[in-house]
């Protein structure tokens, strides 16, 4: 910003420049990935609490990963923090409710080995478009780092909304980073596809409910895992499947954006909040892993994932 307060145009400045702003203002270090932070992206899509493929141990720029001969499955007094532990819980998740959902137990040592290769083949896929600058020049050959820097905000902090969902049982939080995630996704999807119209974000969140868009993802899953593990493939696209007909089923669609805008508190417009009291639909407790499945797709294959209508 000039000492006039006006901002500068960001294509004045190169790349070098962005990125010692970026080092030395520091006004981005809660927007913004470090290495550190890029390097534990594969972790957060190992870890779907209380169960994991692989047990994560994060060191500096890298991680170790424990496996065994299926997933780990962890009691549930054993997947709360300390504070959960001593508090009394809002709403107790008894142990029996804690099921297999993405199918994965039945892979087994090999199928636990095969997660892992694949999920860092995608993770890779993931970076190799956000870190090439042709993704971001203009029709004059000029880098729009701006643009480069906003997605690269964007899937950090889809990742941390995704790690956010394993470190509570609280039932409310859980929903929120959710929903918070599918925002951002939304944000994503519209500043990427170029869509004008004044609630086009809305519209894309609103989709993300819609039972077109979840056979597109199964679709999708299937395909893109299908030649190099296709049990990998069948497992995650028919998880699609179960949580889009529990969502159907609970009718939650008609829910989401009331839960979503009572972040800002329950007194809102066009009597929200009455909605949610009044309504007989229901959200699934299984929604957690919806933000797991779909980045899965978007790491995979963004262009395919973000034309899913």
């Amino acid at each position: 910003m000039h000492p006039s307060g006006c901002l500068t145009n960001p294509s004045h400045l190169s790349s070098k420049e962005m990125g010692e702003r970026l080092d030395q203002r520091r006004t981005l270090s809660t927007l913004m990935p470090s290495p550190m932070n890029i390097a534990a992206y594969a972790d957060v899509m190992m870890v779907f609490s209380p169960m994991a493929v692989t047990l994560p141990l994060g060191k500096i720029a890298s991680s170790l990963h424990f496996k065994q001969n299926t997933l780990w499955d962890f009691d549930y007094q054993a997947s709360r923090n300390i504070f959960e532990t001593f508090s009394s819980p809002h709403e107790p998740i008894p142990v029996n409710l804690h099921s297999d959902f993405l199918n994965l137990s039945k892979l087994g040592a090999h199928g636990t080995k095969k997660y892992f290769v694949e999920c860092v083949n995608a993770i890779n896929t993931l970076m190799s478009w956000l870190n090439d600058p042709r993704e971001y020049a203009g029709e004059d050959g000029v880098v729009n780092h701006i643009k480069a820097l906003q997605e690269q905000s964007s899937i950090y902090l889809m990742f941390s909304d995704m790690a956010a969902i394993n470190f509570t049982n609280h039932n409310y939080s859980k929903v929120r980073h959710v929903l918070s995630f599918l925002d951002k996704l939304a944000n994503l999807k519209v500043a990427r596809s170029g869509l004008k119209w004044k609630s086009a974000e809305q519209d894309v969140f609103q989709s993300f409910f819609s039972a077109s868009f979840g056979q597109g993802l199964s679709r999708l899953l299937n395909y893109r895992l299908k030649p190099s593990y296709d049990k990998l493939g069948r497992s995650l696209a028919n998880a699609v499947i179960s949580l889009y007909e529990k969502i159907e089923e609970g009718g939650a669609e008609n829910l989401v954006r009331s839960v979503r805008n009572c972040q800002h508190g329950p007194f809102l417009y066009g009597q929200q909040f009455e909605k949610i009291y009044f309504s007989e639909f229901s959200i699934p407790s299984e929604l957690s892993y919806l933000p797991l499945l779909m980045m899965w797709g978007l790491a995979m294959d963004r262009d395919g994932f973000l034309s899913i209508e």
